[in-house]
């Protein structure tokens, strides 16, 4: 009887120990399992956060160029409105530009028409070269291929050479018509103050008499001075004073 109980006794104590370790087994199954979860779950967890940080780091990146593109549509802006004001400027001045155009060219032919009559005017010196500059203006007034600026340039040019014969003096050769005959004559211009003339042999002298508007002729007592200033004019002697035949509207010499 009591082996029966002891033996009741151990099968009850095993039968305990074996429902224990099922119960250990179940529950170290169940502790695998939630730390398996929870590894997937961390795992989940962290590429989730990499996921964000570089959605973060993208939208960062986006909000840059965002920024960069509104920076450099600001700036185009700022161009377009700054090439508007000068599309506008440019076409302001082409309608000035061709207003004067049609101004200057008028113009320029009165500046021409003015240096001829004044040539005209003036003492007959180097008529040729006067006459063939002023020629050479009006032909280039009706040349399309030069430029506005190049004819007005040009008209002025002769402007300055016509002023510049006052300020020097100057000695050239000349075919003058005196009594019907036409002679070669050593010629001295000093500005516009005198006008003389000498043949080679010295025989003829002469002064254009702006009054009169003709030529005149000199006395023998001037030719040491017209030969000193042919020299100066030359520049085969030094300035010097000069004794001149100079006769204003209604005097003597």
């Amino acid at each position: 009887m009591k082996y029966l109980q002891i033996t009741v006794l151990i099968s009850i104590a095993l039968l305990c120990t074996l429902l224990y370790a099922n119960e250990i087994e179940q529950s170290k199954k169940i502790l695998d399992r939630v730390n398996t979860n929870a590894a997937n779950t961390q795992s989940s967890i962290n590429k989730l956060s990499e996921e964000t940080d570089e959605k973060i780091t993208e939208y960062r990146k986006l909000i840059q160029k965002i920024e960069s593109l509104n920076q450099y549509n600001r700036q185009l802006q700022t161009l377009i409105n700054s090439q508007t004001e000068e599309i506008s400027s440019l076409q302001s001045q082409a309608q000035e530009l061709e207003n004067t155009h049609r101004n200057i060219g008028p113009l320029m032919a009165d500046m021409i028409e003015g240096l001829e009559t004044f040539v005209k005017l003036d003492m007959p010196f180097l008529p040729d070269e006067r006459n063939n500059r002023i020629r050479e203006l009006n032909i280039m007034m009706d040349r399309a291929d030069v430029t506005l600026s190049e004819k007005y340039r040009r008209i002025l040019e002769s402007y300055m050479i016509e002023v510049d014969y006052g300020n020097t003096i100057e000695s050239y050769e000349q075919t003058l018509d005196l009594n019907n005959k036409a002679l070669s004559m050593e010629m001295l211009r000093v500005g516009r103050i005198a006008l003389i003339y000498k043949t080679r042999d010295n025989k003829s002298i002469g002064f254009w008499d702006t009054s009169a508007k003709q030529w005149q002729p000199l006395t023998a007592d001037y030719l040491p001075f017209i030969q000193k200033g042919l020299k100066i004019a030359r520049k085969q002697t030094a300035p010097d004073l000069l004794t001149i035949p100079v006769k204003l509207s209604g005097d003597e010499l």
